[in-house]
């Protein structure tokens, strides 16, 4: 398994624990709902050779959001990269996931 595998893997596990939902938003196929609007989410795809790993995310309430957090003020994106070398995919992964998981409406990390 690559390492981009192996990261997007870590990835839906997370998000599916969040409760993270299926959507057909382009380029942002899941949602989750959280204390300031909902939370487009995509991955990179899993065969991707990629020299980092990213998550990119887009609040739907652009306002509400960038008064609460570091997005972009214009587009709501609040993207995540981190690059590969010497890094553990999987560890990439869940620290990506504990920072969306801080603003989850009911969370639990």
């Amino acid at each position: 398994m690559t390492r981009q595998e192996r990261f997007y893997k870590e990835m839906l596990k997370g998000l599916k624990e969040l409760g993270a939902k299926e959507n057909d938003s382009y380029g942002y196929p899941f949602s989750l709902e959280t204390k300031y609007g909902k939370l487009f989410i995509g991955l990179h795809e899993e065969d991707r050779q990629s020299k980092t790993h990213s998550c990119f995310t887009r609040f739907d309430n652009v306002d509400e959001a960038k008064k609460h957090l570091n997005c972009n003020p214009y587009s709501g994106k609040w993207n995540f990269h981190e690059y590969i070398k010497g890094n553990i995919p999987e560890e990439i992964a869940q620290s990506f996931i504990r920072q969306i998981g801080l603003i989850v409406k009911e969370a639990t990390i």
